[in-house]
């Protein structure tokens, strides 16, 4: 039986990683034990703190990147590093397009009704949908490089470095993907969220120290393509060795069909939030100058510890869920909902409290006096953060439910809000105008996706028992 491998492999794997085989056996056998109840909760909580020590080790060690490349870049420097990222990152979006989230919920789908064979069959068409784009896509940058003439220029330099990026990115996030889909969640987070961060930091630790010319934005994307290489041959490697055996399986064109249907609602919404998370920053570095990027790259770094919690556990209850939805079991989705929530609004406000507490001397005597100025733009953007984790995995649930239409349509008219909001505040605002437009987008979308999983699914995505309101 799949099921059976898993555990046994599962097993087998984390006893390389003491730390965690406590936690990993804890949780398989919830999975085999019907009285659920209380159990289920004790083991979710478990890992989802697990998980989240694993993110907040990284966000630490991306801090020291952003220290390092603040410090080696200066203010003008890493806000051309944020900008040539962000567009990097906008260029890499087909490559994706949704297969990261679609692939997660397939492979749980196949592990649940034990169907190994399609899906080896979906991550077959998922790497080859991956490797096509990205030839492509790095065709028609490259293209586009050329016809500027701008070789001799560092930051043209530093362009041609960052297409290496993009299939590297695709690469580790698909099998980041396929992992936390056969239930190794724990495996999954750790080459994105441990070893690159911790990889980029040395790597950059070592260009510092070296003798020689300062840093440069061509050198910090040699570094960060170092580091996303060695994570995702890591992340390949532990794939190879924990996937089920298979007989080959070839999907029908039916299939075929619906996982591209699937995949582009999906990339609608991955796309969506790229474009939020990135059009700020792009918009800022069109009117204003290099330090405002900078400034406000640096404010969203920041401000993005305040909804680490909601991250960590949209990636880890995206299987659950989908597990939730295909068994019929409604009590186990609210239960998962409402534990995912409750823990990711919970660290929200201690990162927010630490914020509050440590304050703008704290942000300049971290980054430099030059970043003081970011510290209205954090706090602006702080208020649409606690919404955000406040609400929970609204949006997740809608797509692991099969309702990724309803959740693109509210992702879109969050972007809408953003970019339009973005175009009348940045001019005369400039990064205080874009923490507004990104609040004010992530309030809209948040509200209207808590009241569709209500009317949907009867789940609360808040962290408040609905037993104190009277609702059943």
């Amino acid at each position: 039986m799949l099921l059976r491998r898993e555990i046994r492999e599962g097993e087998r794997c984390w006893a390389f990683y003491p730390m965690f085989i406590e936690v990993v056996v804890a949780c398989r056998r919830v999975r085999r034990d019907p009285r659920r109840g209380e159990q289920l909760t004790t083991s979710f909580a478990r890992r989802g703190l697990v998980l989240l020590a694993i993110r907040i080790f990284g966000v630490g060690m991306t801090f020291v990147v952003n220290i390092l490349l603040a410090r080696g870049l200066g203010a003008s420097g890493y806000g051309a590093y944020a900008f040539l990222f962000a567009i990097v990152t906008l260029a890499a979006l087909p490559t994706q397009f949704g297969l990261p989230d679609l692939v997660v919920r397939e492979t749980s789908r196949a592990a649940t009704a034990e169907t190994p064979g399609l899906m080896f069959a979906l991550w077959r068409w998922a790497h080859s949908f991956v490797c096509a784009t990205s030839l492509m896509v790095i065709i028609a940058v490259w293209l586009w490089l050329s016809m500027t003439d701008e070789t001799g220029n560092g930051i043209a330099a530093a362009n041609f470095i960052a297409l290496i990026l993009i299939p590297l990115i695709s690469l580790s996030n698909l099998r980041a993907a396929m992992l936390r889909g056969l239930g190794h969640d724990l495996l999954g987070q750790l080459p994105e969220h441990a070893i690159r961060p911790t990889l980029f930091a040395i790597v950059l630790l070592i260009m510092l120290l070296l003798p020689g010319p300062p840093l440069s934005v061509a050198n910090a994307f040699v570094a960060q393509s170092i580091a996303v290489g060695l994570a995702t041959a890591f992340g390949m490697v532990q794939l190879w060795h924990l996937a089920p055996r298979a007989t080959r399986v070839t999907p029908t064109s039916r299939q075929k069909a619906g996982w591209y249907r699937a995949a582009f609602a999906m990339g609608s919404i991955s796309g969506l939030v790229l474009i939020n998370n990135s059009v700020d920053i792009i918009m800022l570095g069109l009117w204003k100058s290099d330090a405002d990027v900078g400034h406000y790259r640096l404010a969203s770094t920041v401000g993005a510890l305040i909804t680490l919690g909601l991250q960590t556990m949209n990636m880890y209850a995206m299987p659950h869920l989908t597990r939730s939805v295909v068994t019929g079991k409604k009590a186990d989705l609210a239960r998962v909902v409402q534990h995912s929530t409750q823990l990711s609004f919970g660290f929200s406000m201690i990162a927010l409290a630490g914020i509050l507490v440590l304050g703008e001397p704290a942000l300049a005597f971290v980054f430099g006096r030059d970043f003081s100025d970011a510290y209205p733009v954090l706090l602006v953007l702080a208020a649409g953060h606690i919404t955000n984790a406040f609400f929970g995995p609204s949006h997740t649930v809608l797509m692991m439910a099969g309702q990724e239409r309803v959740a693109a349509f509210l992702t879109g008219l969050g972007t809408v809000a953003n970019v339009g909001l973005n175009f009348l505040l940045i001019p005369t605002y400039g990064p205080i105008g874009a923490a507004v437009a990104s609040a004010v987008a992530i309030v809209v979308t948040k509200v209207a996706a808590f009241i569709l999983v209500w009317r949907m699914h009867k789940v609360l995505s808040w962290p408040f028992p609905k037993q104190i309101f009277g609702l059943k």
